[in-house]
């Protein structure tokens, strides 16, 4: 997912809803600037390697952290548990005119948008859709390579089939 546009707009805040934070964090792409990711446990890592930036498990440390960084999105996962104390809700509206203004960016990651009603104006909303067929027949392809087996066309066929039959099971309006 390609962020480039949002950030280069200025926007210091976006919410992407997603089943599948780890392979959103790791789709995230943004020219010009730097990448990192947050959980409560390892703190700022970096997500392709997964090295530990700085060792802040604390959600308003992370917050902090990102305020003293230039050119810098921040992915965070699971933040929405930690999105109804008082001293989150303030450090993102006193951090959003910073942020902004040194080109940094919060990005939450997490399957709602529950967002405080004091901060909700500042995040724009963005869906992370699941995999296409093509992008499963990539896995597919990716994990028998790592075991040595061979994906054949049978494989992909019926992978195929099943995804057009699952398609006239779904509802009409949810098909768009």
């Amino acid at each position: 997912m390609d962020l480039t546009h949002y950030l280069k707009a200025g926007y210091p805040t976006l919410c992407l809803v997603t089943y599948e934070p780890d392979r959103a964090t790791r789709s995230i792409k943004a020219l010009g600037w730097k990448i990192h990711s947050w959980d409560c446990l390892r703190g700022v890592t970096d997500p392709e390697t997964g090295k530990i930036i700085d060792d802040t498990p604390d959600p308003l440390g992370a917050l902090k952290w990102l305020g003293g960084q230039d050119d810098t999105v921040l992915v965070v996962q699971n933040f929405h548990h930690f999105m109804g104390s008082v001293e989150i809700i303030q450090e993102i509206q006193n951090s959003v005119p910073i942020w902004k203004a040194q080109g940094s960016c919060l990005v939450i990651t997490g399957p709602q948008a529950h967002l405080p009603i004091e901060v909700e104006k500042f995040f724009t909303l963005l869906d992370f859709r699941l995999p296409s067929l093509e992008d499963l027949q990539v896995i597919q392809q990716e994990l028998g390579e790592g075991v040595g087996a061979e994906v054949n066309n049978m494989v992909k066929n019926a992978w195929k089939q099943l995804v057009k039959e699952l398609w006239l099971l779904m509802p009409k309006a949810t098909r768009a």
